[in-house]
């Protein structure tokens, strides 16, 4: 026997406040992408490395580091640098001297490269997969440099930027947390929104409570 609503139970039908759960209109429902955390520069300080790692671990994210060969100048900070890809992140390269990329030949883009490339896989057993030039010189879309790209392509590196920038190396973060979630809450529509900070103390000081604020926000980290 077929169903028979009487036309007044057709007319609640319609009516959202008899429905169990009210419906959220199509334009407040917010799709929020996932958040990337990433750390230019180290592996020193080591000290502020090591809270860094920590603080990661217990929130369970992996991010990835962008780190410069010239820093790997000892046994302690090589090992730092293992331990950074032991504990799951991504270490890549972030060129071997951290100068401007852009202003170089392609035989010493090349070189910045490839010394930062071994040095990575002989600390960590794996090559990087991604190039960020130190401050993103010759790899925006508007600006990009000619040598920058064929080396990067030589290396199979994919050149990466960000989508928000911290600016910690300026100032601490814990002075500006706000700042940061408005930037973030502006990315949110993208799939992936990658948050750039820095291996500082700073940085390590105030990154747990970063964490805390957008975790209770509602985002997620990927």
């Amino acid at each position: 026997m077929d169903a028979y609503l009487c036309p007044a139970s057709q007319e609640r039908l319609k009516n959202p406040q008899y429905w169990g759960i009210k419906p959220q209109p199509l334009s407040e429902i917010i799709v929020m992408g996932k958040l990337r955390l990433s750390f230019d520069d180290g592996p020193k300080p080591t000290d502020a490395l090591t809270k860094i790692l920590t603080i990661l671990a217990d929130h369970s994210i992996i991010a990835d580091f962008y780190v410069n060969g010239i820093e790997m100048d000892s046994a302690e900070t090589k090992a730092a640098v293992r331990k950074i890809h032991d504990k799951g992140h991504k270490v890549e390269n972030h060129a071997w001297s951290h100068k401007r990329l852009d202003t170089m030949s392609l035989e010493e883009v090349r070189q910045e490269i490839s010394r930062n490339q071994d040095m990575i896989q002989a600390a960590t057993g794996r090559f990087p997969t991604r190039l960020r030039p130190p401050y993103g010189a010759g790899a925006y879309p508007k600006s990009l440099d000619t040598e920058v790209v064929k080396a990067a392509q030589e290396f199979n590196l994919t050149l990466t930027l960000w989508q928000v920038d911290t600016e910690d190396w300026k100032s601490p973060i814990s002075g500006k947390y706000d700042k940061i979630l408005s930037d973030v809450k502006a990315k949110q529509h993208l799939e992936l929104t990658d948050i750039l900070m820095h291996v500082l103390n700073n940085t390590a000081d105030g990154l747990n409570t970063l964490i805390e604020k957008l975790k209770e926000k509602g985002y997620e980290f990927g």
